[in-house]
């Protein structure tokens, strides 16, 4: 699939990150780390993201199964051999450790190919 494909497929897991993950303010991110849930950061480009989870790897990998959900209902896959769930300093990438340096215990869902 050519990355404008993606690109417009994409904007449906985007918007429903959005709605489910992303739009808590500073009050609401605290009181879930107080109550043992985790919050999500998502970054896309192209046909590719990244979910940034500041909770365990459990919560990282329900992450996982729930977006392999979200992408069924649009007909694509998560590609299992490019998609990882690994602690942030295992990220050979080093543009990606300076953006979330300060991020303590973080998991990353990494890569959809399509």
């Amino acid at each position: 699939m050519s990355p404008l494909a993606a690109n417009i497929y994409l904007h449906e897991l985007d918007r429903y990150m959005e709605s489910n993950y992303l739009s808590p303010h500073k009050y609401q991110r605290t009181k879930r780390r107080r109550e043992g849930m985790c919050n999500f950061h998502y970054v896309r480009y192209c046909d590719d993201f990244v979910v940034f989870c500041n909770g365990t790897k459990a919560q990282a990998l329900a992450m996982k199964e729930e977006l392999k959900n979200v992408l069924a209902q649009m007909g694509l896959t998560l590609s299992e051999e490019k998609t990882k769930v690994t602690h942030i300093t295992c990220i050979p990438h080093i543009v990606v450790r300076v953006c979330v340096a300060a991020i303590v215990k973080t998991y990353h869902l990494a890569t959809l190919a399509l």
